[in-house]
Parts: structure tokens; C-alpha cells; sequence
């Protein structure tokens, strides 16, 4: 983040209306809400809550869409969360490095937060469609920060076509990825894993085990395309949704503020990720 944009957002918030306004909208979550009912708790005119949604939507804190006659407002809780690593990142003070004693990065012994490249596992069950998407995606949004990697508890050994056909759409590159046991993951000379996310409900008999590196992990249960019925399009459809609330949820995984979180405060935003609604379309 620019300083720029750090003032701009801060100015933004610096009224005690603005922030009343963004919280109330934090709190709705994805779903966004009404500007009526924004209206109606912050207990102002329907003029004076349009002018300080404004200030916030020139800031980015702030996103609407139009849902029949009505505007939604939601917050934007990815600019909310760069803006605090970026305060604790500009201001923090100490020996270099004591912000980071507690964090995955110097957990596993991979240097400054600044230069660290974090390796996520997504675990499914045939490893075959939404793990597979998963690694696909943060592949290539961590912008190198990241490292995406998948398994399964019980590996189909095959790449779903519907997946495969959604990212090659999508200018994903695919040719790397495969169905493969969560057994690879624990072999000698195996990647070290700085957090681990299942991403299917798998039953509880489900060996997962531990993995090298202690990973920090968290349930982002997704449902499972491979089940769903219906025409080809249909199909299509409901991989398009479950991929977008995959890339939801990476967004604002690698948005967070590592350096200035220690590990219990990032276990908690690990879980709250995965406690996001599904997207729409999916039940």
C-alpha cells in the first residue's frame, strides 16, 4: 500500500459517522446491506448517509452493487486489512525481527516476514476439482508471495475436465497440476507447510495427521461440484460459483497483515475465512 492511499483512507475514516457507517457494514459481512437500513441505524437522512458512503467509496473502503431497486453497500475488508499491516508494518518499533518470533514464517525458520514465501496446502478429498482450484488460484493471485499446493485423503489420481476446462479459460496455468496423496506431503524432502486449509467436509475417519512444519490450518469447506447434478451448463455454472468463493477467500487470505498479527490472532483470521458464506448460486 502507498502512503497515499493510507491517508486517503485514513482521512476517509477520521469522522465518527464514517466509521460508524463502516463497521455497521463489516459486521453485515459479504452480504452487504441496504442503504436504508444503513440509514436507519446509524439514525441519519438518507442525503447525509449518501455523502459520507461517497467519501468512503473514493477511499475503496467502501463497494455497492444494485440488487433490484435497492443499492448494497459492502466493505471492503481486504483494503481494511492491507491498511492495518501497512500502520503496523510503517510504525512498528523493536528489534528487527520480534514481530515476526510468532508468525508461520519464523515458526518454520524461512527469514523476515519482508522476504518470506509462504507455502499453503489445500487438502480435498479426491483431490481432484476444488483443491485442485485452489492451488491453481493462489498460485498465481500470491504474486510470489505464496506457494499453492493440493492432496487428497483419497486421490481419484485424476484431474477433474471441468475444473481443468474453467482455469484454461481463465488463463490459469494448468499443466502442472495433478491428483495426489496427502502422504507426498509427509515424505522426506517434502516442502515445509506454513498452513494447511481443507477445503472438503471430509468424515471424521479421515486420517489427516500431522504434517511436517506444524502448519497453522483452518476448515474452508466448499461444496463439492463432483456431486452436483445437472445439464452441462449447470455443471459449468456451479464450478464457476465454487471457484469463486475459493478466490474469495484466498483474496482476503493473502490481503491479511501477517507481520503485525502474532499466531493465536492469525489462527482466529484463518477461521473466519472459512466461516464466510457460500457464494451465490451455491447451496
Amino acid at each position: 500500500m502507498k502512503s497515499h492511499d493510507a491517508v486517503q483512507a485514513l482521512s476517509a475514516l477520521a469522522y465518527g459517522a464514517r466509521m460508524d457507517i463502516f463497521r455497521i457494514l463489516v459486521e453485515a459481512g459479504e452480504d452487504g446491506m441496504p442503504a436504508g437500513h444503513i440509514a436507519e441505524q446509524c439514525g441519519m437522512s438518507a442525503s447525509t448517509l449518501s455523502f459520507h458512503l461517497n467519501q468512503l467509496k473514493a477511499a475503496g473502503l467502501v463497494s455497492h452493487r444494485r440488487l433490484g431497486r435497492s443499492l448494497i453497500y459492502s466493505a471492503n475488508r481486504a483494503l481494511m486489512d492491507t491498511l492495518i499491516g501497512y500502520l503496523g508494518e510503517t510504525f512498528h518499533s523493536g528489534p528487527a525481527g520480534v514481530a515476526n518470533q510468532t508468525t508461520p514464517a519464523a515458526h518454520a525458520g524461512t527469514g523476515s516476514m519482508s522476504d518470506a514465501v509462504y507455502n499453503v496446502l489445500f487438502i480435498g478429498a479426491a483431490n481432484s476439482g476444488r483443491s485442485i482450484m485452489a492451488e491453481a488460484i493462489l498460485n498465481r493471485e500470491g504474486r510470489g508471495r505464496f506457494r499453492g499446493f493440493s492432496a487428497g485423503v483419497g486421490p481419484s489420481g485424476e484431474v477433474s475436465g471441468v475444473a481443468q476446462s474453467l482455469l484454461h479459460r481463465m488463463n490459469y496455468p494448468t499443466s502442472a497440476l495433478r491428483s495426489k496423496p496427502l502422504a507426498e506431503f509427509r515424505a522426506e524432502g517434502a516442502p515445509l507447510m506454513h498452513f494447511a486449509f481443507t477445503v472438503a467436509d471430509l468424515p471424521e475417519t479421515a486420517a489427516l495427521g500431522a504434517l511436517p512444519g506444524q502448519p497453522l490450518r483452518a476448515d474452508w469447506s466448499v461444496p463439492d461440484p463432483l456431486t452436483f447434478v445437472g445439464t452441462e451448463a449447470e455443471i459449468g455454472a456451479f464450478y464457476h460459483d465454487v471457484f469463486r468463493m475459493l478466490h474469495n477467500r484466498i483474496t482476503v487470505f493473502t490481503a491479511l497483515p501477517f507481520r503485525s498479527l502474532d499466531r493465536l490472532s492469525l489462527q482466529r483470521r484463518l477461521d473466519a475465512i472459512g466461516r464466510e458464506p457460500a457464494a451465490a448460486g451455491v447451496a
